[in-house]
Formats: C-alpha cells, structure tokens, sequence
C-alpha cells in the first residue's frame, strides 16, 4: 500500500464497502498522526478434526471487513481464511500461522500506527478454567497448544508499541461441539462461553460480540454472523460521527452496542439476548474511516460499443511495437477524417484509440500481481477516444462552477493540476454537462478500455517495461512526487509532465487514480467489448496514484471504491465513441 507517512488520510471520507478499492491513514483520538494501520483477520468455516461444527458465515465476516479495510486507508491486510489458503497455504486460519502473522504485523510498529485483529469463529472455555480460547481450523481440543487464548493475544498487544490496537472477537458459541462422541468424553466445555474477562494491556481496546453467560448468533438471511454484520454496516457509513463525517472505534462501538441486540430479538424472539461487551485501556479514540455525503442519484452516461457506421478498422493483434502503435493511430484517423488528437470545447486533447484484441489481466508469473488480475482475453471491436490527460482543476471548474477539493489536505491548487476529490457520481454529473456542452456523449472508459489504452502494445508490468525504478520518468507515484523538490511533494501533480505511452498518452502509471465506468466484480470480465455496469457496489478504479508504492500503478492492477468515494488522490480522464 502507500509507502510513506504523507499517506494519512487516503481515500478519504470513503462511504462502503472497501476496495477499498483501496488506503493508508492514521488517526489517533481524533487526531491526525501520520501513522499507518495494519489489520490480521481470522476467520474458520470448517474445522479439520470434526469436534467442532462448522459455522457458514465466518468466512463472510472477515473478508467483507478485509475489503472494506483495504479500501478505506489500511496500509496492510491479512486475510487468515479457508478460501484464501486454497491458493496461498501462507493464509489458512492454522494456530501457528495465527500467531506468527500477529507477531510479525505487530513488530517495528510505533506509537502512530493502529493494529486491528478480528476474530471470527468457534471460542470456548473448559470447565473450570477462567480462560477464553479461539478456535484456529487445526484445533485439537484435548491439546490447548493449538488454541489461542485471549491472555496471549494480549501479551503479544501489550509488547507492540502500536498507539492503538484493537481487537474485535465474535467467537462466543452456545454449543461448539459437533456431536462427536468422543470429542464430548474426552473434554469438558463450558455450555455457555465467556466468563468476566479482565481488563486489556494499556493502548488495547477489545469488543466482544457477547457479554458473559451468553453466545453469539449467525443468520442465514443476513449471511453473516449478527455482531459483525453491524460493525460492516457501521463502516459503510451508519457509525459515522459528525460533523467530521468520520467512523471513530467509539462510533463503532456505540453503533454495534445499539443495534446488535435489537436485531437479535428481532430475528430469535425477544427473550433472547446478546449484548456485545467492550473493553478499553485506549487513551481517546481512534478514527477507522472517512465518509462523505450520502450519493445523490445520477443518471449515468450509457456506453455506445459499436464502430461509427461506414468505418472500417484493422484491429491491432498484441503485443505491438511503439511504432505500429503510432502507425495504426495516423492510419485510423486519416480514414475518420480526423487528427490523432483532437480538442474539444475545452481544449481538452483527446487522442484515436484503435481496436484491437488482447490479454487483459496479468500472467501468474508477474511480480506484485493481485488474485484478481487473471488474464482473460479481450476483443475491443471499435476504436475510441480518451483523454490526453486526466482532468485538469480548470477544466472541471469550468464545466462544473465548483471546487470539491477546496480545503482539503494535500492538494496544489492551479488549473493544470489533476481534479481531485471527485466522486464517480459527481463525475457522472460533469460528463452529462459536458455532453450536452459538446454535443457528443462523453463518459469514462470501460476497464477494458482502460487497460487496452495504458498497454498500448505492450505485455510488460508497466507500458514502459517491468523495472519499477523507470517508473518516475512516467509517473508520480509513490509520496514521493520529487523528491528534490520538497515543494513539489504530497499532492496530484500538474498533468502531462511525465512521459507519455506508445498511444501518446500521459499519467497513466501513478498521479491519481483514474474512475472507469465498470462495476467492479471479483474476476476480470472478458470476450468482446466487455463491461459491467450492474450488480455491484464498486466502481473500478485504475492506474495508482501520487502516494501509492509503484507496482500500484502497474498496468494489470485493479481497485474497486464505492460511488462515492472521494480523495486527494482520486480523479479522472475522459472517454467518448467516434
């Protein structure tokens, strides 16, 4: 994630999900710190040696919050599952893994930074023993070294010197044995979990999803269990603290506490209770997330797929070298009539894209790539138009009248620098002004379109090549905008200042990330002229930004952020058909 302190309050005031796209910041009681948050989420479904039943939402709770998590400023995400270790062995929930992941996210943190571990799974206590246990996917009952016990987990918290670490533990359960026999002879568990548990280390704050003497309740409706579907809900938005428009651990907890056993009752009958119980030894509060203003509704620019009727275009077969690139260009405009780059009332540029056929997506061997790059193959059968550069301030505010970034931490104010702050329904807005100025149909590019356009030809990590140290000759990335020019640094740069690609395009690696037009979906769509415009809660973002390590900007990277998303290191460039 991003890669230096600068990196405080990214994604800010992201309304989720969460990734959550995807950022870095760091509060402290309501302070902004510079530091850094990190997370370890657990989660068991099923348990190897069948003693313990199997719970169908665990897995749910912790990777919609690694999601939300990713996406809305945490520098550093594990994600310990089932589903995640049937490719990465690295990830599933064992008891070891637990604790070495712990150990190793704690480690050479400092008092700026926050650590949050979530739970989600069997816990228990044995008769007689005033200890609570979480139960990893290798839990062996009659052996505790293969638990985790809650005394632990504070140890390891107590020696880190994080500012502020938080815990967040539903593992309460009423009957955790699987009806195993033998399971049931050879161990005596408490029937109800949790005794009175004393009070975390200093700078710990634990909420636990029942108080003691009862357990927790999962729901088929909610496919989640019932604590964490309201810290989820909380997160999106409904814990959120005003006027800052923020989510604190306290908001979070306020929220969870009101609502957990109204749902409960709700759903169970009213003589059943759980009441989560928080614990705190944290000095002030600590802000989770940032949010904006609810989403106003937008008519969305639809997105024409077909070539102008008349025109014939040679699709390009990939890879291609720089020179074919510029060679299909000149060629396709000269058949349209037109230049390679064209202006509009703005004078915005905006430069031919060919059609052409390609593999979307990164091949498993490349460096840095994410699970959800898969290659698949895209046909793009019309060529198109995109934006020379990202939106400059100028030109959005003389379409729009507005400054959405006005007042906002790291940001250079001038007509050439890249808008910011921009949420995907306000871009929506200014495409429609912008069509009705022009009297064409702008919108954003498709994902495919995207990626297409920043190759340009090429198969490499980057449209430059796959060295990350050539990446400042193209782009801004990393917080580092120029390093010898302290000036310069800690905000979206000036657009087209940097090296263009093959297709005569800027700032596609690194600057601010740059809104499309998909919903983002897990896997990357394929066959021809692919989009998705329906059925998630996620935009796609693409390319990486000013304050985002380098292999965030490759070519293949991918990020999803709710519509209304709003950052410093957030903005767009422009598409539109022939």
């Amino acid at each position: 994630m991003p890669s230096r302190n600068v990196m405080t309050q990214l994604t800010r005031r992201v309304l989720f999900l969460v990734g959550l796209a995807a950022f870095d910041s760091g509060w402290v009681s309501g302070q902004e710190t510079g530091g850094r948050k990190y997370a370890i989420l657990v989660g068991v479904k099923e348990y190897d040696q069948n003693q313990l039943k199997n719970l169908p939402f665990a897995e749910n709770d912790v990777a919609e919050l690694a999601e939300i998590l990713k996406q809305s400023g945490f520098r550093r995400v594990e994600l310990l599952t089932q589903a995640e270790g049937a490719s990465d062995a690295r990830a599933l929930p064992l008891a070891n893994t637990i604790r070495e992941t712990i150990q190793g996210v704690l480690e050479d943190r400092n008092k700026e930074d926050l650590v949050l571990i979530a739970f989600a799974g069997h816990g228990l206590q044995f008769q007689g023993v005033k200890e609570n246990y979480f139960c990893p996917m290798d839990a062996v009952l009659t052996d505790r070294s293969t638990l985790i016990s809650l005394t632990e987990i504070y140890e390891q918290l107590k020696q880190s010197k994080a500012g502020a670490k938080l815990l967040l533990i539903d593992a309460c359960c009423n009957d955790p044995l699987a009806g195993n026999a033998r399971a049931a002879a050879d161990v005596k568990v408490e029937s109800k979990i949790r005794y009175q548990i004393p009070d975390p280390p200093g700078g710990v704050a634990a909420f636990f999803s029942c108080s003691a003497g009862q357990h927790a309740f999962e729901d088929e409706t909610l496919k989640h269990g019932v604590f964490f579907h309201h810290v989820i809900l909380g997160l999106n938005g409904a814990a959120k603290l005003k006027p800052r428009e923020e989510v604190t651990w306290d908001s979070l907890v306020a929220y969870v506490k009101a609502e957990v056993p109204n749902t409960v009752k709700s759903l169970f009958g009213n003589s059943t209770r759980q009441i989560p119980e928080h614990r705190s030894q944290l000095r002030g509060s600590a802000t989770l997330i940032s949010l904006i203003r609810p989403p106003q509704p937008v008519e969305p620019v639809p997105v024409p797929s077909s070539p102008a009727a008349g025109v014939k275009v040679a699709p390009l077969v990939w890879p291609f070298t720089a020179g074919k690139a510029k060679a299909a260009q000149e060629s396709l405009a000269k058949s349209l009539g037109k230049n390679v780059i064209e202006k509009n009332s703005l004078g915005m540029e905006m430069v031919i894209i060919p059609p052409g056929k390609f593999m979307m997506g990164s091949p498993a061997n490349e460096a840095d790539r994410s699970q959800n790059e898969g290659q698949v193959e895209v046909t793009l059968p019309a060529p198109f138009w995109l934006g020379k550069t990202e939106v400059t301030k100028g030109q959005w505010q003389k379409v729009m009248g507005t400054t959405p970034w006005k007042g906002e931490s790291f940001v250079r104010e001038g007509p050439d620098y890249a808008a910011t702050h921009v949420t995907w329904d306000d871009v929506q807005k200014f495409l429609k002004k912008l069509s009705q100025r022009d009297g064409v149909t702008y919108r954003l590019p498709t994902e495919a379109e995207w990626e297409w356009s920043c190759r340009a030809g090429t198969s490499s990590r980057f449209s430059f090549g796959d060295n990350d140290s050539e990446l400042d000759r193209y782009g801004w990335y990393g917080g580092m905008a120029d390093e010898d020019n302290a000036d310069t640094e800690e905000y979206a740069q000036q657009v087209g200042k940097k090296l263009a690609n093959p297709f005569g395009i800027y700032d596609m690696h690194g600057n601010v990330w740059e809104w499309c037009e998909d919903v983002k979906i897990d896997q990357l769509p394929g066959g021809n002229n692919p989009k998705v415009l329906i059925g998630g809660n996620y935009r796609v973002v693409r390319g990486g930004s000013w304050n985002w390590s380098p292999h965030y900007s490759r070519s293949a990277f991918r990020l999803g952020l709710t519509p209304v998303a709003q950052d410093y290191s957030l903005g767009f460039r422009i598409s539109r058909n022939q």
